[in-house]
């Protein structure tokens, strides 16, 4: 039992030190818990640890540093961030600077690692007046032309994955596998709307009359503002991008102040292209003035925003007084039904795996909603 309690206590300790130190010396915080450690550089001495571990009274954790996990300790991300790197954002279709900025952290270790040039609401206004004026140009292209322009940013996002990925991991903390994994998906949107852009049918509805005809016809709606959140960074941006790019709206991306530098990655593959100057601008700043500007402005026609209820209420409050369309996706909208007789520990545990797969606390930003069912006989 004295065992099971320490090797609990050390498993807590491991859980929390990965989380929360960039390094974490196993070996030490094992033997701060009561545990006997060894640290093993040479494969060779690893039967004799073993040997000694089995023989100890005490519980023992064996560490192994393998070349391949000094390869990985050499290249690890983490230590990009001592990097100060200052990045402009992209307006009109050119790199514009500012004396505004907003630092960015690394979540591993709460330092400052790059800072992003802010805009106010005067650029935003000119942003959305530059995109009006390219709406009808972008508009009046084929739609299989405007996919090819799609697919030319999927090819430019397939050549810098590696970059892009380590971009996430840096800024938003997630694993760099999971990294890996939103940029191939974030790919695949790009093709896929490059694709479905030219499938974008009307309707030929039966007439009531002999003097009528009556057809359903598919138009760009216009300039679009979107507003993208932290958890995602680069595929929530794109799942907004590449479907109004390709209806042939021109766009507006505010991406998270938490995560800015995944869209920055997105405005290069834009840029690099050759999408029209005016068709994809980035924009960088203070939320609240942003989308009062998207929202007032008569020239953008349509918000897309992904983020809390509580700001999304906001919007629809501000929508209300211009007739602007908004497409809202809200969070507290899973909620998480335990039949009675089930195991809480259990479903809590896939859920939360599932929901926040790289947040340090589980309970601090997991959907609230809990409901317990009755018993259903």
């Amino acid at each position: 039992m004295q065992h099971s309690a320490t090797y609990s206590t050390f498993r807590r300790l491991d859980r929390r030190i990965c989380t929360q130190y960039p390094t974490p010396d196993i070996e030490a915080y094992a033997r701060a818990a009561g545990c006997d450690a060894f640290k093993i550089t040479n494969p060779k001495d690893l039967a004799e640890a073993l040997k000694t571990a089995v023989s100890s009274c005490k519980p023992s954790v064996v560490e192994v540093i393998t070349k391949i996990d000094a390869h990985f300790q050499a290249h690890d991300v983490r230590k990009e961030s001592r990097l100060m790197e200052h990045y402009r954002i992209y307006l009109n279709g050119e790199w514009v600077d500012s004396q505004k900025i907003i630092p960015v952290r690394n979540p591993a270790t709460g330092e400052v690692f790059a800072d992003v040039a802010a805009v106010g609401g005067d650029n935003v206004r000119k942003a959305i007046e530059d995109a009006g004026a390219s709406f009808p140009a972008w508009s009046g292209l084929p739609a299989i032309k405007r996919g090819d322009y799609l697919l030319a940013i999927a090819r430019e996002m397939t050549s810098r994955a590696d970059k892009i990925a380590r971009t996430i991991t840096m800024e938003n903390g997630k694993p760099l596998a999971q990294s890996m994994a939103e940029v191939a998906m974030t790919i695949d949107h790009f093709r896929w709307f490059a694709e479905e852009g030219r499938r974008a049918y009307g309707r030929w509805v039966p007439n009531q009359a002999d003097s009528k005809r009556h057809i359903v016809m598919k138009n760009p709606v216009g300039v679009v503002g979107a507003i993208s959140p932290w958890n995602f960074p680069l595929n929530l941006a794109v799942r907004k991008v590449a479907p109004a790019l390709a209806a042939g709206c021109p766009i507006i991306l505010k991406p998270s102040s938490l995560t800015p530098l995944s869209a920055i990655e997105l405005a290069e593959c834009v840029d690099a292209a050759g999408v029209p100057k005016g068709i994809f601008q980035l924009v960088v700043g203070n939320s609240s003035e942003i989308a009062s500007e998207m929202l007032n402005n008569s020239v953008c026609r349509k918000v897309s925003f992904t983020g809390s209820s509580a700001v999304g209420k906001l919007l629809i409050a501000g929508a209300a007084k211009t007739c602007t369309s908004l497409s809202l996706e809200l969070g507290g909208k899973r909620a998480f039904d335990r039949l009675r007789g089930r195991r809480f520990r259990q479903g809590h545990r896939g859920r939360s795996d599932r929901k926040v797969p790289q947040h340090r606390t589980v309970l601090r930003c997991g959907q609230p909603h809990i409901l317990t069912a009755p018993d259903l006989r």
